[in-house]
């Protein structure tokens, strides 16, 4: 039974008004809820078996969109893990209506109606959550319309599962608000000295007769002049030559293309040199420009799935630290002022330790955010019971700063956006990463 202390109760329940507060931008960082107090505060270590426990719960809502933030006590990741953590469930409902329940581990989305729970899927509810690490907070989006929800409305929020809350909080939903977000356009600007662009293509796309054309405007869109695909596996090095050479309007031959292992691969404008790797997750190459301005550019394609302190989580540490060798061996030749990005699929679904191993090292994340929402998740399956996450990274350290970073989704783009840049609605339906797009400037 979870009794909260005297303060907390006096939190319990509360009723939160949207009217003068404005959207949050799901990305994981949580800055933009420091100004909005919590409608539901629990005692910790108080839930009745597993790991989730409750301590703080945020809450607003515009229109039909409701965004919620919760702190559950431990580093753990919200939709897999260990069986023995339990499960935590999210109940929603509209005054007097039927509740959504989601019951995240079982990845579960349900309306309970008198004849019990029916089936409903995230995409249904435009869910959105951040981060996709283990972290001891996570926040959500949610489109309630589904539930007919508007704005003025009443939505009651409550929880069941490993830890519970003695009564439910009250959100009255404000107007609809104007997202802060103003959508970016992918022209890349004369400052810019080198832009990379990285794309999973899912099982060799760029050579998929079905979606080649999808693939095509994607690259032109992105004017890069450097591209780092994953899955690419069957492809030889000449038809990806060639797939980019005819997007771009250029000639095959203007592209230098390697791989060190199957599923990663580099291509370049750049003279371009090979670089020692360490396992079969990634391809290291040093780019050397017409200005003779040499970086290292490290597409990763980690170990898929599991959670936090899985096999597949140890095996993406193992990865990154043997990552951190190829860049030990090239800092000696080259010196500490190289450039370096790293950049591709990290498949960071466990701990958030493979980035850190990065991060520790004197990189910076650079964050690379959606170019209509400015929404953090790249991967994106309507089909999957997984949810939207954010698996495709960047870092980057030595001689060079980061001028801007997107995902392109063409199914959140506007209209504008996607003709100044000739994309169409379905081009990024083509695979179920987002293309993401790097701009960078030289310090030195």
């Amino acid at each position: 039974m979870n009794k909260p202390p005297p303060c907390a109760a006096m939190l319990l329940g509360l009723i939160a008004s949207s009217s003068l507060a404005a959207p949050i931008v799901i990305d994981g960082s949580f800055e933009d809820w420091k100004d909005h107090p919590p409608v539901l505060v629990d005692a910790a270590d108080d839930q009745d078996t597993g790991v989730f426990d409750l301590t703080e719960v945020h809450a607003i809502g515009f229109g039909s969109e409701l965004f919620l933030s919760f702190d559950i006590n431990a580093e753990v990741n919200l939709i897999s893990g260990d069986p023995s953590d339990g499960s935590l469930s999210l109940l929603i409902s509209k005054e007097g209506g039927n509740p959504l329940v989601i019951d995240f581990r079982n990845r579960r989305f349900s309306i309970q109606n008198a004849l019990g729970l029916s089936a409903t899927t995230w995409n249904a509810f435009g869910y959105r959550a951040a981060p996709t690490y283990a972290s001891e907070r996570v926040e959500i989006r949610l489109d309630l319309a589904e539930l007919g929800v508007k704005a003025s409305d009443s939505v009651e929020i409550s929880f069941a599962g490993t830890d519970d809350v003695e009564k439910p909080a009250t959100v009255t939903m404000g107007e609809s608000a104007p997202s802060q977000w103003k959508p970016a356009a992918l022209t890349r600007s004369e400052s810019v000295e080198m832009r990379i662009a990285s794309l999973n293509t899912l099982r060799g796309g760029l050579t998929d007769s079905s979606r080649v054309e999808q693939f095509g405007r994607l690259i032109k869109s992105s004017q890069a002049d450097t591209f780092v695909f994953q899955e690419e596996d069957n492809s030889s090095e000449q038809v990806i030559a060639a797939v980019i050479g005819d997007a771009t309007g250029t000639s095959a031959s203007d592209w230098s293309v390697i791989r060190a292992t199957r599923s990663c691969v580099i291509a370049t404008k750049h003279a371009l040199e090979p670089a020692r790797t360490f396992n079969n997750r990634y391809t290291a190459a040093i780019l050397t420009d017409q200005k003779d301005r040499k970086s290292l550019v490290i597409c990763v394609h980690f170990k898929c799935c599991g959670y936090a302190q899985s096999g597949e989580d140890r095996q993406r540490v193992m990865q990154a630290n043997e990552v951190m060798q190829t860049i030990r061996r090239v800092h000696l030749e080259h010196g500490k002022d190289l450039p370096v990005v790293v950049i591709g699929d990290w498949n960071l679904v466990g701990s958030r330790e493979p980035l850190d191993v990065i991060l520790e090292e004197g990189f910076e994340r650079v964050m690379p955010r959606n170019a209509a929402t400015g929404e953090t998740y790249t991967w994106f399956n309507p089909d999957s019971a997984f949810p939207p996450g954010q698996l495709d990274l960047i870092a980057a350290s030595g001689g060079i700063r980061s001028t801007g970073a997107w995902s392109v989704d063409t199914r959140t783009m506007p209209k504008e956006v996607l003709d100044a840049a000739s994309l169409k609605k379905h081009d990024s339906a083509s695979t179920d990463h987002l293309m993401l797009i790097a701009d960078f400037v030289y310090t030195d």
